[in-house]
């Protein structure tokens, strides 16, 4: 003790150096327990299940369930998990939350845009590049060929430009296929007076062949 109240600057460097091994000491021991060192679960598998299914198994192995994304994917079940992480098999802390990514129970909603006076092929181009699936095409009569007119859906209801439907809605590009004069129909009616008057027009003056007065009879 002499030797500490001679040199108390040295004293006072032992004091700290001996705190600083105990802080150090007890740092370790909070972070083995925090961090259960040596202790792990392994992730189950919960792909395809429903949320709430997969929770309840999660629960069992003392881990979370947190949702971070929803991805549309027609062939999997609505609502149902495409992937987790960390991946199905691999060993984590227990009370770790797994991140999950589903499958949304309603299909994704597509804005229609404008397609009015395009070209038939920027406007499939288009409606495609927006991720709809099932785009036709319907020729109606108009000025200007291959010049799309709109857009209707398989019941033939008209579409307006920022309506949304879903991408699995049949579309039916309004193009421009024939032109208006050649779209009219004639009147069979008319069809039959333009021949008699053709033929009228065929019998020269002084021409008896083969045409006889209906008032005319034969003995």
């Amino acid at each position: 003790m002499e030797f500490f109240k001679k040199h108390p600057i040295v004293a006072n460097i032992l004091l700290i150096i001996l705190i600083s091994i105990i802080l150090i000491f007890l740092g370790f021991w909070g972070l083995d327990l925090y961090t259960r060192h040596g202790k792990s679960v392994v992730v189950p598998d919960i792909k395809g299940m429903q949320i709430e299914e997969a929770r309840l198994l999660l629960k069992k192995s003392n881990l979370r369930a947190d949702i971070i994304d929803s991805v549309y994917s027609k062939d999997a079940v609505p609502g149902s998990i495409l992937d987790v992480s960390p991946a199905v098999g691999e060993h984590v802390k227990p009370g770790r939350s797994i991140f999950i990514t589903i499958n949304p129970v309603n299909p994704p909603l597509r804005t229609i845009p404008n397609v009015v006076d395009m070209s038939a092929r920027q406007a499939r181009a288009l409606l495609v590049s927006i991720g709809f699936e099932q785009v036709y095409e319907k020729l109606i009569p108009g000025d200007f060929i291959d010049l799309a007119k709109g857009i209707q859906d398989n019941k033939g209801k008209m579409l307006n430009a920022g309506e949304r439907v879903t991408l699995q809605t049949p579309l039916y590009l309004l193009v421009v296929g024939v032109s208006a004069t050649d779209s009219l129909l004639t009147n069979p009616t008319d069809l039959q007076l333009s021949d008699s008057v053709k033929n009228k027009k065929d019998v020269q003056p002084g021409d008896t062949t083969n045409h006889v007065n209906d008032d005319e009879s034969w003995w």
